[in-house]
């Protein structure tokens, strides 16, 4: 399950650079592939239901049901302001995927399919969904590697067969032949699109789906990439992000296709991103500045200190962004929330729209972590199990368990929280 309150911390493996070497290919080439609407469907309200019995602490939230609680098959589901786009548990590996979106109260209102590429078999091909939150869009294709569900690490994985694309809040998708014509594409979880591979080994082009929902490829001289350049490739709002991983120059660290938005980092800064905003942590003056599509702009720590790796958390709650115990709205004003959390060493773990929010704690350099629910004034602080993990989206409060292999993704409105705590 993806949240947009996960996402954004980016410990990507070495696996994910890739030297630029024998560079070709056009620039700027529109590929919009085939472009259909996804067949909609309506069904009637769910109405409340009973959340899955392993989701411990209900009670000392008030909690007793959700709006929905969908099943869905593990890495293949992610929420955006309106609900939930997910897969169904796969039982036939030869089907088709079958692709659902729902709103907060679990009604359908678009579903589709994906068809499982021809010409290879099923069962040595592994489902993958990649997604670009600031933009509304998912992707699903398939990889020949097999994915451990434990190592969270960001990683490249060959692309088998088309792309298939969607825009979560109307069901319209597109599609491409991509690596089905013979063309070598890898790709990840953070990039809707892929790597097209130049056969020394080397990068051709970057290709990822535009703010006008189209499949577009950049050449490495279009984004001002010389021959032994290195970086990663993640797509944020229909752009190429670009992070070098050995940049001569710090502002290499941060390019939007050919912008570098601040030209004055320093080598160590610290890069994360959110659906609204990229936050740069230059940790060389504790300076923190957020980019958006009209440039970057200082924010106010308001007296914050940034924890540690350990128990950094960076994320976005759809109302709020977090970093630390900093809280940043849409607007860019900040609030430092050190006196409600009341524990210097403790972070923003989620954050709901009524200004409540999750802090977490840890006492071993993150490797177990313990979580409390705190009212918008501090007076209501409620201890949380560490797993399942309270995670929270907008006005919604969310959680993802898995058992017998598939995962039930299971929301409750905000409103209906009546915390009983210290």
């Amino acid at each position: 399950m993806h949240h947009r309150t996960l996402v954004v911390t980016f410990a990507a493996s070495a696996s994910l650079c890739l030297a630029l070497a024998g560079c070709s290919g056009t620039s700027g080439s529109s590929e919009a592939g085939s472009s259909a609407s996804a067949s909609t469907a309506s069904t009637g309200p769910i109405g409340t239901v009973d959340p899955p019995s392993d989701i411990k602490d209900l009670d000392k939230l008030g909690l007793s049901k959700a709006t929905m609680s969908i099943k869905t098959e593990p890495r293949l589901s992610n929420y955006d302001e309106k609900g939930l786009t997910y897969v169904d548990p796969i039982t036939d590996p030869t089907a088709d995927l079958s692709v659902h979106h729902v709103t907060w109260d679990g009604k359908e209102d678009w579903k589709a399919s994906v068809p499982v590429p021809s010409g290879a078999d099923p069962t040595s091909l592994t489902p993958m969904m990649s997604y670009d939150d600031a933009l509304g869009v998912v992707s699903y294709w398939f990889t020949t590697d097999q994915i451990d569900p434990e190592d969270s690490t960001l990683r490249l994985h060959p692309v088998s067969g088309p792309l298939h694309w969607f825009v979560t809040s109307t069901g319209q998708q597109g599609s491409d032949p991509f690596a089905s014509e013979g063309n070598t594409y890898t790709s990840h979880k953070m990039l809707v699109g892929g790597l097209q591979m130049a056969p020394d080994g080397g990068m051709s082009a970057v290709k990822v789906v535009d703010p006008s929902y189209t499949l577009v490829s950049h050449s490495p001289q279009e984004l001002g990439l010389t021959n032994g350049s290195r970086g990663e490739f993640y797509s944020w709002k229909g752009q190429v992000r670009i992070r070098g991983t050995q940049p001569e120059n710090p502002a290499d660290l941060l390019q939007l296709n050919t912008t570098k938005p601040v030209p004055d980092l320093s080598a160590d800064a610290r890069i994360w991103t959110t659906p609204t905003r990229i936050l740069v942590l230059d940790q060389s003056d504790s300076r923190l500045q957020a980019v958006t599509e009209n440039g970057a702009q200082a924010l106010d720590l308001k007296g914050c200190s940034i924890p540690p790796k350990s128990n950094l958390k960076v994320g976005s709650g759809d109302s709020y962004d977090y970093i630390g115990q900093l809280r940043i709205a849409q607007d860019g004003t900040t609030e430092c929330l050190s006196e409600q959390i009341g524990n210097a060493s403790d972070t923003i773990s989620a954050t709901l729209s009524d200004g409540s929010i999750v802090s977490r704690s840890t006492s071993d350099e993150g490797k177990t972590f313990s979580y409390r629910y705190i009212s918008a004034d501090g007076s209501t602080k409620v201890s949380l199990s560490e797993k399942p993990v309270l995670d929270t989206y907008g006005d919604h409060l969310v959680y993802s368990t898995v058992a017998d292999g598939v995962s039930t993704a299971t929301a409750f409105n905000e409103k209906d929280l009546r915390p009983s705590g210290s």
